[in-house]
C-alpha cells in the first residue's frame, strides 16, 4: 500500500511540476498571492525568480521541484 501511495505522489508532483513549467510570467506571480497553497518565503523567492529568470544556473530544476513538493504537499 505505501509503495502505491509514493508511485501516486510523485506523478502528482511530476504533472506539478510540468504545470509550473507551463506557466507564464503573470501566472507564477499570482501563485505568491493565492491563499491556501504552502508556500513559504522561499517559494515566493523561486516564484519571482522563474517568472524573471533570475535564477542562477544550473537551479532552475531544484526551484521547480521545491514548488511542486510543497503544492502537493497542502492537498
Amino acid at each position: 500500500m505505501r509503495l502505491v501511495k509514493t508511485f501516486i505522489r510523485a506523478r502528482r508532483v511530476r504533472r506539478t511540476r510540468r504545470w509550473i513549467l507551463s506557466l507564464g510570467k503573470a501566472q507564477l506571480l499570482a501563485l505568491i498571492v493565492a491563499e491556501d497553497t504552502g508556500l513559504d518565503k522561499q517559494d515566493c523567492d523561486g516564484l519571482v525568480q522563474l517568472a524573471f529568470e533570475s535564477y542562477p544556473h544550473g537551479h532552475k530544476d531544484a526551484i521547480v521541484s521545491r514548488i511542486a513538493e510543497h503544492l502537493n504537499s497542502t492537498k
